[in-house]
């Protein structure tokens, strides 16, 4: 089992900020808000205990800390999207890759696929409603 413990800032360089924007827009996200969501520094703290997992995810010059959860994978637990809707998330394994389900109020499903690659690189794949996009995070 690989593990996915460390902390990994955003590498916007690798990441398309215009797919993100479409996307939350799409996801019903203000237009202003998405654009500056597109371009943040987002950091992502990663401890992971065998099965057990504490995610953080900040936003250091805004001083936001949107996604801060423990969890074991397979068991699902109430979560808060950036757009604001209400979710109930389960992540899974799908052999090396680190992967969730959240589905909202209204039944919409979002995918999230996480994969660590050579050299500390962490590509996190979002789909939804036949959209998709990726982030690319590096260890630091």
């Amino acid at each position: 089992m690989v593990n996915f413990t460390g902390k990994y800032v955003i590498d916007h360089s690798k990441s398309c900020a215009d797919d993100f924007e479409k996307y939350v827009i799409a996801r019903g996200m203000p237009p202003a808000k998405a654009k500056k969501m597109a371009t943040a520094n987002i950091v992502m703290e990663v401890e992971q205990d065998g099965e057990n997992f504490h995610v953080k995810m900040t936003v250091p010059a805004e001083n936001k800390c949107p996604f801060d959860k423990k969890f074991v994978i397979g068991e699902e637990f109430e979560a808060t999207r950036p757009t604001g809707e209400k979710t109930k998330v389960k992540f899974y394994w799908d052999g090396d890759k680190l992967c969730d389900k959240s589905v909202d109020e209204e039944g919409k499903e979002e995918t999230i696929v996480r994969e660590l690659l050579p050299g500390g690189v962490l590509h996190a794949t979002f789909t939804m409603e036949g959209r998709s996009f990726k982030r690319v995070f590096m260890k630091q």
